[in-house]
């Protein structure tokens, strides 16, 4: 086993065109060695056609189709329990594209500090503006960026440390009744833990962009897609670009169009 590597949480239920978009950036963008488990929620549309081909092409992607909507904490209790040996543990939604080199970064930065969690920067949190957001929160700097302490931090764009569920005494058998990811952070830092976002990482989400539009201060999801496809579909995806894969959908079946 290389403990080196970093097994990375992403769920995904229907939003075809989000999880397709969400994977290419991991693929693009992740700058370790690392592990793709993605626990599907019984997902109605063609998602499923496009993870068992992933599953086909793609040693780093591993692949469980719940054959019902189990939710959030369920499905991080079975990842936890199947990478539990690992030092670190990650967790992107499929609502969620990273950067370039994200991983790295947020590893490096989480080692240095100690953290036992970090969240890379949201684009925008819900009904506030990025400073809003932050204002209220305990600042660290590190460097030319700041770490924001808070009693949780995002629940996509995520490291963690694999021991805080030992330190914290819980069965990994048991985590799923805890409620959610928010939920089992804030018992952390009741006892200690130290959750932060970081601003040198930002990640984008694309229901953010397309639902909250008062700030202007990124693109909406329409313009993230124009963007990415004038970009050249290859940089994102060694698997082909998104005609490729709307063919290779339809080949199986599917109805789905990129």
């Amino acid at each position: 086993m290389d403990k080196n590597l970093l097994p990375i949480l992403l769920l995904t239920h229907n939003r075809f065109a989000y999880t397709v978009l969400a994977i290419m950036a991991i693929r693009q963008n992740t700058d370790v060695p690392y592990k793709l488990y993605i626990w599907d929620n019984a997902s109605t549309d063609d998602t499923r056609i496009f993870l068992k081909y992933l599953n086909e092409i793609d040693p780093e992607i591993e692949i469980c189709l719940s054959e019902k909507n189990v939710g959030i904490s369920k499905a991080m209790n079975e990842f936890i329990k199947r990478f539990r040996d690992y030092d670190y543990l990650a967790k992107v939604d499929n609502d969620t594209l990273v950067p370039s080199g994200w991983a790295s970064e947020l590893l490096k930065v989480m080692k240095e500090k100690n953290l036992d969690t970090i969240s890379a920067s949201l684009v925008r949190h819900y009904g506030q503006t990025t400073q809003e957001w932050f204002g209220g929160m305990r600042k660290e700097r590190y460097g030319d960026k700041t770490l924001y302490f808070n009693h949780y931090t995002s629940g996509s764009g995520i490291v963690f440390k694999t021991d805080i569920f030992r330190r914290l005494g819980l069965l990994f058998d048991g985590i799923c009744e805890l409620g959610t990811w928010s939920y089992l952070q804030r018992i952390l830092t009741s006892r200690g833990g130290r959750c932060a976002f970081y601003d040198g990482v930002w990640v984008r989400q694309l229901d953010m962009a397309k639902e909250h539009q008062k700030s202007g201060d990124y693109a909406e999801y329409d313009q993230i897609i124009k963007a990415i496809r004038e970009e050249g579909n290859r940089k994102w995806v060694e698997l082909g670009d998104v005609e490729g894969i709307t063919k290779m959908i339809q080949a199986r079946g599917g109805t789905e169009k990129l």
